[in-house]
């Protein structure tokens, strides 16, 4: 189904293809039989929803219209920082380790989040404006150590992951930890399975390295939990030495992310 929403523009595609993907996961969650379609689009949409809106309900649209704003800004940002970095062809000749690709691949990460957010912000805000509704921030600061990428797939898969394999109160806490430890890497599986399937819809083919930076993410984020804690709030200089190992991670891992971006030169495009 994603194959057939490509177009030969790749920008178009990387928002055309995870619309049925999107969709289809959504499904998931839906009882059976299947409700009437006004229950259904709602369902759909409820994950869209911003869950602690601002109190001031009088300013929803005016809201909308500043995500438009914003949206405008973060393209501008992508503009002016792509020339800044180094040729997309010369970085697949550099190793992981290489600070230069661990630069660039941080650097691209952030046009990444302005070339997404920038469409986002200003698809939002506009459906924001009209339907008078407060809808969820797609990314909330996402080079932050505790902030989630996309706030709406986080959703969608509590919904369609975690919330059926919730324990039962009897069970061990071991039992409970492997309970959340086998959602957790599910998540991330099917996060590398939709992005793999982005890829070869983009590109028509596809190496694996998305399915591997995601199972990366999720291995670390396990063993962070299993090691710090589900609430693991460092302050002062453990909160410095938190956010910069993050971003040393991202830079490092980050790479498999871009490889397939960077072979087809997608953000010179």
């Amino acid at each position: 189904m994603p194959l057939m929403l490509t177009t030969n523009h790749p920008a178009i595609d990387l928002f055309l293809v995870p619309t049925p993907i999107y969709v289809c996961a959504q499904n998931m969650s839906l009882p059976a039989p299947l409700p009437p379609v006004k229950d259904i689009v709602l369902s759909l949409c409820s994950v869209m929803l911003e869950p602690n809106p601002p109190p001031d309900s009088t300013r929803i649209r005016q809201r909308g219209l500043l995500k438009i704003a914003r949206g405008a800004l973060k393209y501008g940002i992508k503009l002016l920082l792509v020339p800044l970095l180094s040729n997309e062809q010369d970085l697949l000749q550099l190793p992981f380790y290489s600070p230069l690709s661990i630069a660039n691949t941080l650097g691209y990460g952030t046009v990444l989040y302005c070339l997404v957010g920038s469409v986002t912000d200003v698809a939002t805000g506009l459906a924001q404006a009209i339907v008078n509704k407060d809808l969820m921030e797609l990314m909330d600061n996402p080079y932050f150590a505790y902030s989630r990428w996309n706030r709406i797939m986080s959703n969608m898969f509590h919904r369609s992951v975690f919330a059926p394999t919730h324990v039962k109160r009897d069970q061990t806490v071991a039992q409970r930890q492997w309970k959340n430890t086998l959602s957790a890497m599910t998540t991330f599986a099917a996060s590398g399975v939709f992005h793999e399937i982005l890829v070869s819809s983009l590109f028509r083919e596809t190496h694996g390295e998305h399915m591997a930076f995601f199972l990366l993410q999720g291995l670390a984020t396990v063993a962070e939990v299993q090691c710090l804690g589900s609430r693991y709030a460092p302050k002062g200089l453990q909160h410095a030495l938190s956010t910069s190992s993050t971003f040393l991670w991202l830079g490092v891992t980050g790479r498999l992310f871009f490889l397939p971006f960077w072979r087809r030169t997608f953000f010179s495009l």
